[in-house]
Parts: structure tokens; C-alpha cells; sequence
């Protein structure tokens, strides 16, 4: 299924046995969460198409079966995710008219006949058989609620707000807990380490049939990370006061409910995902249109299935904002803006040191263009645009080519796990944006031919209408930035001899006058440059007009950065030479899947660390100059 658009995936929990007389006032909430939501969505154009709101479902009885109704009747397409096969799944259900709604709304679903399974995630299953006794049913549940909390910026919850009653379980508070706190577990059986907040939830108090009447309340919920450290950290301390048994024992329950219950709960969606939902709605609302030829990832385009077709897409939808929508625009406006600085210098330089008192209004309108450049530049976002929108690209390449060479992989692996803290700061909303693409695309599980495509991602190409592999694309580059980085050097150097030259001329011409003078002369040179001019204010106005020439040089090709750019080339040839040698030694021997998983995953994480430092440079050279 092509996706012009990333949509915005609303995940739902809850419990299996709501109370019947709930669900009118239950489902009327959920409506009123599903439309808050659709508004954040809309689009900042006028007249611009909205981003899409899907809902993952699994369709189980009671809130799952709600939730689904409620997307149904607002026209929001649905997508199926469950934790086995559909007819083992069927068996699950105890109440028949609730299995009739299922068999229903499977026909229904976006992904009609090509459901999610809820992949093995943690990969521990034996051990949690042994050392949890939980049995196998369980555990998919598990699998399940981890991909729906990780799969959705927004976990709707018809939860009765109550604790977990076991360490490993699969309950609606578990998925909350899985999307608030990442807290599952890995491969070692240890608990992922913290993430960023990327999730909130939207609470919707339900009771079970066993509990007492209560309010049905809506509220957002979200992990207060800082907060609840810091609340740790001082209910810490006191446990070092001495106490009495009892009020020691007081003190740590009351400590232990809190880290539980913790949750922040507010009226309105938290800051972190308005961020993510404006991002994502900026990036659909930029326009794009998609050529086929030359821009292909992969020599076998027609092989490609929807969500590497869809990855593809954004990939060069990203590439297309960041370079010709804003870098072409974003080197303009520096040039104009060194330009019109240098202006304003030498205008300036003029009008104090010629006399020409008229030069004071050219000064004037120079610098009013170079502040309409930078508010104009600021608000178009020409610089940050060009940053964001090229670690966006990033990302989907390499997230491409991950897909290409890891088979199965794609649908739990998303390249933003192996960004830095620092970095995973920044693109919350882009590791959301891949996640979305991977519920929304059909996903052929097939193994693509791996030498071909490292050939084309690492190696480099003769075909000049394909995209250069990434040896090939840092050797062409590598001249450019050499040529441009060796003008910036002369002219630099030559701009410092010349003006220490001119200094010397200077201190020999004042030498000069102090003889002169001592021996009777009342002036030396007057007005022998130009009438009325001074030798002094001439030779001012050439040491000035070689220090315009110097900001002229500094504010734009410095901020170019041409010569670090120059080195970031080198080090990556040398990178993907190493690894071109690497992969055909790993591709003489047989084939090992942790191998091939280890290397593309190196790779990758090079790219990555790569593109930081890029980013990291080119976010100091802002749209500004200093006069």
C-alpha cells in the first residue's frame, strides 16, 4: 500500500471485560480522543490534505472491539496486528456476538488478508517459561502489546489505572508501560535501557465487571523521566534518616507506589508529542514530486514490496527538500548575506575615513537587507530545514538498505536504535515516522540478493543514471571539496600576506613621517593619493577594504565548511574501501545471518555517526553574519 503521507498510528489497550453499561459513555470518549487527535493533525496549508490517523487493533474482545467501532464510524482506517495466526486467534474469544464483530471487522481492515503478527521481540521465551512460568499464549500476548506500544505515537487505554500483578505480564497497564517506560526486555533477558519520550497515552478510566461504579474520566498520560529520578533520588535520602521499623516500612511502600503510579496526567497532549505530530505534518505538507528515473535505491526496483517501495519514496522526498528545496537556498542567502555585511563594512569605511558623509544612507539600507535576509531566511527555515530534512534522508537510506540485506528483520529492527543519546534527541519523530511506514506497508519477508545490494550501497557505480553507492558518491565529492577548500586557503593566505604587507608599508610610511617632521617638514605626502585625501585615510581605507574582503570570504566560504568536508571524505572513502574488502571476504565464505546482521548493522552505525558530525558543523553556520 503506497504511502504519500506518514500517518499518525494510534495503538489501543484495554481490558477484555468492560462492564456492558460502560460502552456508550466509553466509546463516546474514545471519539472525542480520536477527533482531538485528527486536529492536531491537520495540515499548516491552506487547503492542504490532513495527515492521515490510522488505529492499530487486535481486535480483542471488550475495549479492542470498542475502539474499533469508533474508528470505524469516523472513517479512520484501521489496521489489524494480533499475536498468532487468525483461526488460533478466533479460538480466544468467549463471547460469539464479539467474534461475529471480528470476522467482520477483518474484512474491513486496511490490511485485509495481509495481517500484522506481533514479531518475537524480547526472544526469551524459553526463559520466561522457566524462570516466570508463563506459557506460551502469554507470551505473544506479551509480543503483542510491545509491537502495539512501540509501533504508535499514541496509546488509547481503557485501563482501570490499577498496578501490574505480575513482574512479566500482558495486561492493558503492561502494553501502558511498555509505550511509556520502553520497559521490556532483550535477548539477556535485561530491560531495554530508557528511551526518549516518543509515546503518550490517552487514559480512559474503565472498570471491570468486578469493580465498583466509577467516573469515566479521559486524561493524556506520559513517563516524567527527570521527575520521577529526582522523586527517587530524595525518597532515597530519607531512607538514610534513621526510623522506626514502622515508619521505615511506611516510607518504602508509600516510595514503591509512587514509582508505580507515577505517570503525569494532564488535559492536554504533552509538549515532546506536539513535536512529533508538527513534524510530521510540516514534512507531509512539503510538496514532492517523485521521478523514477535516476533516483532508484536499488537496481531491481520492480522486486521491491510496499514497504520498501514507501521507505524509497520518502527517501527521496526527503533528499529532494533537503537539496534542492532548501541547501540551493540556504547557500544563496549566506552569499547574499556576506555580501551585503561586507557592503555595510566598506560603505562604513567610507563614510569615516573618505569623509563621504552621503555614504552613512547606502550603509543604512544594507544592513536593513541583511536583517530582512535573516528574518526572512529564519522564518522559510532555509538552514534548519536543510539539517533536518538531509537526517531525515539519512536515515531512510540507511534504513533502506538495512531492510535489503536483513530479510526478516525490517519489520522489529528500525535504524534509529543505533543512534547516540545526543542524536536520538533530535529524530523521535523520525524513528516514529519509519515505524509507521513498516504498520502500514505489506512487507514481502523474502531475503533480497545481499551482494547486489551491498555493491550499490557501499561500492561505487559507472551507471550515471543511478544514485553512486557511497565509495563512489565520497570520491566525486571528494574533488569538489578539495578544489573548493584549496580556493578558500589561497585566497585566505593571500588576504593575510596582503594585509601584513600593507602593515609593513604603513609602519615604514609613519617611520618616515617622524623623520620628516624632526627635521623640519610639516607634512609628508598630503594629498598626493587623491585631493583632500590623506596618505593615512587612503591606506585605512585598503587595509579596511582587505578586511571586507576577508568577512566577504569568512562569512561564506567558511561557512561552507568546505575543508572539514573535505576530511569527512577521506575518512569515509577509507571506511568503505575497508568494508568493500570486508563483505567480499565475508561473501568468498559461507554465509552466516549474525555475520551479515553484524557487518550491515557496523556499517550502518558508521553512517550514522557520520551524518551527526555533518550535522553537528552545519548547524553552527547559521543564517547570520557578524559586521
Amino acid at each position: 500500500m503506497f504511502q504519500e503521507k506518514i500517518p499518525i498510528v494510534v495503538g489501543v489497550t484495554g481490558h477484555r471485560n468492560i462492564v456492558e453499561a460502560d460502552k456508550p459513555a466509553l466509546k463516546e470518549q474514545v471519539i472525542v480522543a480520536l477527533k482531538e487527535i485528527q486536529v492536531l493533525c491537520k495540515s499548516k496549508v491552506k487547503g492542504g490534505e490532513d495527515t492521515p490517523v490510522v488505529m492499530l487493533n487486535a481486535f480483542a474482545e471488550g475495549a479492542d472491539i470498542l475502539c474499533a467501532e469508533a474508528a470505524f464510524e469516523l472513517g479512520i482506517d484501521v489496521y489489524a496486528v494480533f499475536p498468532c495466526e487468525v483461526e488460533t486467534y478466533r479460538t480466544s474469544f468467549e463471547n460469539p456476538e464479539e467474534l461475529v464483530k471480528f470476522d467482520e471487522y477483518c474484512k474491513k481492515v486496511k490490511n485485509s488478508g495481509d495481517f500484522i503478527i506481533a514479531p518475537n521481540i524480547e526472544k526469551n521465551e524459553d526463559w520466561m517459561r522457566q524462570k516466570e512460568n508463563i506459557d506460551e499464549s502469554s507470551y505473544h500476548y506479551r509480543q503483542l502489546g510491545i509491537y502495539m506500544a512501540e509501533h504508535s505515537h499514541i496509546l488509547i487505554a481503557l485501563w482501570d489505572g490499577k498496578e501490574p500483578k505480575t513482574k512479566y505480564g500482558c495486561g492493558a497497564v503492561e502494553v501502558v508501560k511498555f509505550a511509556l517506560e520502553h520497559s521490556f526486555l532483550d535477548k539477556d533477558h535485561l530491560f531495554t535501557p530508557a528511551t526518549l519520550n516518543q509515546t503518550a497515552a490517552i487514559w480512559i478510566k474503565a472498570r471491570r465487571k468486578t469493580q465498583p461504579p466509577c467516573e469515566i474520566t479521559k486524561y493524556w498520560i506520559y513517563d516524567d523521566f527527570i521527575g520521577r529520578a529526582d522523586k527517587l533520588i530524595k525518597e532515597e535520602q530519607k531512607k538514610d534518616i534513621s526510623y522506626a521499623d514502622g515508619q521505615v516500612n511506611e516510607t518504602r511502600h508509600k516510595v514503591e507506589k509512587k514509582r508505580i503510579l507515577n505517570y503525569v496526567c494532564e488535559d492536554t497532549p504533552p509538549g515532546f508529542l506536539i513535536d512529533i505530530i508538527n513534524n510530521t505534518v510540516e514534512y507531509n505538507d512539503e510538496e514532492f514530486e517523485f521521478a523514477d528515473e535516476g533516483l532508484s535505491l536499488w537496481q531491481a526496483v520492480d522486486e521491491l514490496d510496499d514497504y520498501r517501495r514507501n521507505i524509497r519514496y520518502h527517501y527521496n522526498k526527503a533528499d529532494s527538500i533537503s537539496y534542492n528545496k532548501n541547501q540551493s537556498k540556504y547557500t544563496l542567502f549566506l552569499m547574499l548575506l556576506a555580501v551585503f555585511a561586507s557592503l555595510v563594512a566598506f560603505a562604513f569605511l567610507i563614510y569615516d575615513d573618505a569623509s563621504l558623509h552621503f555614504m552613512i544612507f547606502p550603509c543604512a539600507i544594507f544592513l536593513a537587507v541583511i536583517i530582512g535576509l535573516t528574518i526572512y531566511g529564519g522564518r522559510k527555515g532555509y538552514h534548519k530545514n536543510y539539517i533536518k530534512y538531509r537526517a531525515v534522508a539519512e536515515a531512510l537510506r540507511i534504513q533502506f538498505y538495512m531492510s535489503m540485506c536483513l530479510g526478516e528483520m525490517p519489520i522489529i529492527s528500525n535504524v534509529c536504535e543505533l543512534y547516540s543519546w545526543t542524536q536520538k534527541v533530535d529524530i523521535g519523530w523520525i524513528e516514529k515516522a519509519i515505524q509507521a511506514l513498516a504498520v502500514t506497508s505489506s512487507q514481502n519477508l523474502s531475503q533480497y540478493d545481499c551482494s547486489e545490494v551491498i555493491k550499490t550501497w557501499i561500492g561505487e557505480t559507472k551507471d550515471k543514471q543511478a544514485i553512486q553507492g557511497q565509495l563512489g558518491y565520497h570520491k566525486k565529492k571528494i574533488a569538489d571539496n578539495t578544489q573548493k577548500a584549496v580556493l578558500h586557503e589561497r585566497i585566505s593566505k593571500g588576504l593575510l600576506i596582503g594585509t601584513v604587507a600593507l602593515y609593513a608599508l604603513i609602519f615604514g610610511l609613519e617611520m618616515a613621517s617622524y623623520i620628516c617632521i624632526s627635521l623640519g617638514y610639516a607634512s609628508f605626502l598630503d594629498n598626493t593619493v587623491l585631493p583632500n585625501l590623506p596618505w593615512r585615510n587612503a591606506l585605512a581605507i585598503l587595509l579596511g577594504t582587505l578586511t571586507v574582503i576577508s568577512l566577504l570570504v569568512s562569512s561564506y566560504l567558511g561557512k561552507c565548511s568546505h575543508e572539514r568536508k573535505k576530511s569527512d571524505n577521506e575518512k569515509m572513502i577509507l571506511l568503505y574501501s575497508n568494508s568493500y574488502v570486508r563483505w567480499w571476504e565475508l561473501h568468498n565464505n559461507e554465509f552466516i545471518p549474525e555475520e551479515i546482521e553484524k557487518f550491515v548493522k557496523e556499517i550502518a552505525r558508521e553512517e550514522i555517526v557520520e551524518n551527526g558530525i555533518w550535522c553537528s558543523y552545519v548547524n553552527e553556520n547559521k543564517l547570520e553574519v557578524e559586521v
